[in-house]
């Protein structure tokens, strides 16, 4: 074994372990929040902040998603035009396709030369994995 080959395995043992750590910390936190939330109570919608007796404040906050299924979307924004446009509950997002712009910088210099200079690419989160 090489002195890299052991420094890694090193390595490889305490992500791993400081992973199973985070994972335990995170159902302890969770758990806790629950506790909390049984505790004071929460709104289906919205804060409410409660003030401890050591000066502390606990601010739970309810909250709820909206959504409207794949299937219902045509229905939904024909629903929606019959609305007045400033109360609306729909948007339309204009972003960029990135798996398009992936295949277009490694395969397509001359559309990468038209667009490119338009689109900032930084370096994002290298990733570790581990199979055991």
């Amino acid at each position: 074994m090489s002195n890299s080959d052991t420094a890694a395995i090193d390595l490889v043992n305490r992500l791993i372990a400081a992973k199973a750590a985070e994972a335990e910390a995170n159902k302890a936190r969770v758990a806790i929040e629950q506790e909390i939330i049984d505790l004071l109570g929460a709104q289906e919608e919205g804060a409410s902040t409660t003030a401890l007796s050591n000066g502390w404040k606990v601010t739970v906050t309810g909250k709820l998603t909206y959504s409207v299924a794949a299937d219902d979307m045509a229905a939904f924004v024909a629903k929606c035009a019959k609305l007045d446009e400033a109360i609306r509950p729909i948007k339309t997002v204009v972003s960029i396709d990135e798996t398009k712009a992936k295949k277009i910088r490694a395969t397509d210099p001359k559309a990468w030369r038209c667009v490119g200079s338009l689109i900032t690419t930084k370096a994002a989160k290298t990733a570790v994995s581990v199979k055991v």
